[in-house]
């Protein structure tokens, strides 16, 4: 799954519950579980901040992160 800056755009722009169900699809992609229940809307919105504030240099380095951690990448 490719996410970049105008895809956190997006998913942030959803309703509670298909932001989390979009966010779970993409941590299960990635080897990571999180809970099936959306978290409060407190937590949603800090979320969501956080998402504003992530760059496409965040994004590449993430994204190195999960293929070192995938052992894709030394």
């Amino acid at each position: 799954m490719k996410i970049d800056k105008k895809t956190l755009e997006a998913v942030s722009a959803l309703p509670d519950a298909k932001m989390w169900t979009f966010l779970r699809i993409a941590a299960s992609a990635a080897g990571v579980s999180l809970p099936e229940k959306t978290p409060d809307a407190e937590a949603m919105k800090n979320l969501r901040a956080a998402l504003s504030d992530v760059g496409e240099d965040d994004i590449k380095r993430a994204a190195q992160l999960a293929a070192i951690y995938k052992g894709e990448k030394k």
